[in-house]
């Protein structure tokens, strides 16, 4: 059975070094409306800066990662051959120009990451950020994934626990759909990683390196560990833990895990939902400072549950899962609610999910990245909505894209908030034209605390 736990005292501790520089001046501020010249990029101290590909990287804004290291933030974009770090500073001046440029190519038995994520580990007592991003063949038939880190480190991680037959052998001519999830957002110390579309997963909790496999206990489709998310807070007992989230969107089913500090992880059940249910999930603190919930998007409707702790005391259906109208309390916003020309069938099928505190109350906005919307007339431009959550609702209280966007950017295909040491930064990935776009001045910042770009 789930219970509801507040958020960890690290994590609680954090996010609120991250909102501290300007959460004395929030009482009051008024929000001032969005427009889309609010997001001109081509302007001196523009409030959208675009950051273009590296020579010989393509396809960038694949996925889009950002971690924490020291007193700047670094944020790593994959493209369809390697990837690109960029340094964010701590407020208003990032590099536009990639700090380190890496390259994966599968004809060297490097394997891509669909998803990457941010983690830290500890080297010789020091704490170092990381980003897990691909898997790598041994020359004995082994495989390890492969994180790179500050300081331009680079690390492997074995596979223990998890069998190479699972994992199959690697190729150097069909790529591993290889996928990475972390948490918590803000120091995120433990990973979660699926490779092959059925249902090979395993975990390294707490900074570990020793991979512990995860066993589903139903019968699984072959996008069982397509999408992956982590919340900061165990819901079926008293204990402290972790619960590993997994998506299975082919089957409509979103399954639970929970675990805890020794490693060891049980199934919690399941919930299904409409047509795929579970193609995104990001975790968050959408209602309160003290209660994490899990998004879930279908192909036209975004989901919150805020309240899993019904999930144990509901009858399951045949396959094992609790049917998602069966829950209370869901928040739920549909296709049509958007406000944004999109085809609705499938408005979702391409675009991602991600966390963002954006006024520093402590309070996640959830961003919803819509690859297919048309922006400013230009079909396929792509769009990002910035949605909070109401008592009884979800909300968009804006929509995100360059005031020059072009046919097939695709933005909005990645998405993650920047945590610094102002109001958190959206950078969204724009693959279709290999680039990013990072938004300083969401409509939630409070007058005054945009610095320049905002003014």
């Amino acid at each position: 059975m789930f219970r509801n736990r507040t958020a960890p005292s690290r994590e609680r501790y954090l996010r609120k070094l991250t909102a501290s520089a300007y959460l004395t001046m929030l009482v009051g501020a008024s929000m001032p409306s969005c427009s889309w010249t609010r997001f001109d990029d081509a302007t001196d101290n523009s409030p959208v800066l675009i950051f273009k590909a590296s020579s010989g990287l393509n396809g960038l804004g694949t996925s889009v990662a950002a971690i924490r290291a020291g007193s700047t933030t670094m944020a790593l974009a994959t493209g369809s051959d390697g990837y690109a770090i960029y340094d964010f500073g701590s407020k208003n001046s990032p590099t536009t120009d990639a700090i380190t440029v890496g390259h994966c190519l599968l004809s060297d038995g490097c394997h891509l990451a669909k998803t990457v994520a941010p983690v830290q580990r500890d080297v010789n007592g020091v704490s170092m950020a990381c980003f897990a991003y691909s898997m790598t063949a041994q020359s004995d038939g082994t495989a390890n994934v492969h994180l790179t880190c500050e300081k331009n480190l680079e690390f492997a991680l074995a596979l223990d626990g998890v069998t190479q037959t699972a994992v199959g052998k690697l190729s150097t001519s069909t790529t591993v759909p290889l996928r990475f999830a972390s948490g918590p957002r803000i120091a995120p110390e433990r990973l979660l990683v699926s490779a092959r579309d059925k249902g090979t997963l395993w975990y390294y909790p707490n900074r570990t390196s020793a991979a512990v496999p995860i066993t589903p206990t139903l019968n699984v489709a072959e996008s069982f560990g397509a999408t992956l998310a982590i919340l900061d807070s165990r819901f079926d007992s008293a204990d402290s833990g972790t619960t590993l989230v997994v998506g299975e969107p082919k089957a409509g089913r979103v399954h639970f895990f929970a675990t805890d500090d020794t490693g060891a992880v049980t199934s919690q059940g399941c919930i299904a939902g409409p047509a795929g249910f579970g193609q995104m999930l990001a975790s968050g603190y959408y209602l309160a400072t003290d209660l994490q919930s899990i998004a879930v998007a279908s192909a036209s409707q975004v989901n919150v549950l805020p309240e899993l702790s019904q999930l144990g005391m509901l009858q399951p259906n045949t396959d094992g899962c609790i049917k998602l109208e069966q829950l209370t309390n869901t928040l739920s916003l549909a296709c049509k609610e958007f406000g944004i020309p999109v085809d609705c069938t499938n408005a979702l099928s391409l675009g991602a999910l991600a966390t963002a505190d954006l006024n520093g109350d402590q309070v996640d906005e959830l961003l919803v990245g819509i690859a297919t919307a048309t922006a400013v007339g230009v079909h396929a431009a792509g769009q990002v909505l910035t949605v909070t959550a109401e008592p009884t609702k979800l909300a968009v209280r804006e929509r995100l894209a360059p005031s020059s966007p072009e046919s097939g950017d695709r933005l909005g295909e990645s998405v993650v908030g920047i945590p610094l040491s102002r109001a958190e930064v959206v950078l969204a990935g724009a693959p279709g034209g290999n680039k990013l776009a990072a938004f300083y001045c969401s409509a939630l910042v409070p007058d005054g605390q945009g610095g320049k770009r905002c003014e």
